[in-house]
């Protein structure tokens, strides 16, 4: 992140850094949960989505699965809510599972497998 790889230095293995990271991260989720409730005081999100009443969540994607076992980040983040919506946090091995699964779903649903 930042332009950096963690196999650049240690300091990005860092507990420390790692939560920095993950904090700037989630700063931008509620920056970005602000900037759409403004916009529901404009024509804003018609011009963008069409609607005046959209429907959004708040996504985290941080890090690799080994990095937050030893880190309460991903239980912090899980625990916040902006504006009553749950952010949701994933590493990006689960994402690439997640991903993964609804892929095969799909294919089977295509090929006829499950009805």
């Amino acid at each position: 992140m930042f332009g950096h790889s963690c196999r650049q230095s240690d300091k990005f293995l860092a507990p420390e850094y790692f939560h920095e990271v993950s904090e700037h991260g989630l700063s931008q989720v509620v920056d970005w949960h602000f900037r759409i409730d403004d916009y529901r005081r404009t024509s804003k999100l018609q011009e963008h989505f069409g609607s005046d009443d959209i429907a959004f969540q708040g996504v985290l994607i941080i890090g690799r699965d080994h990095f937050l076992q030893e880190q309460g980040t991903r239980r912090r983040v899980e625990k916040t809510t902006i504006d009553s919506r749950s952010v949701h946090c994933f590493t990006f091995d689960k994402l690439y599972r997640e991903m993964a699964g609804r892929l095969e779903n799909l294919k089977l649903v295509g090929s006829g497998s499950i009805i």
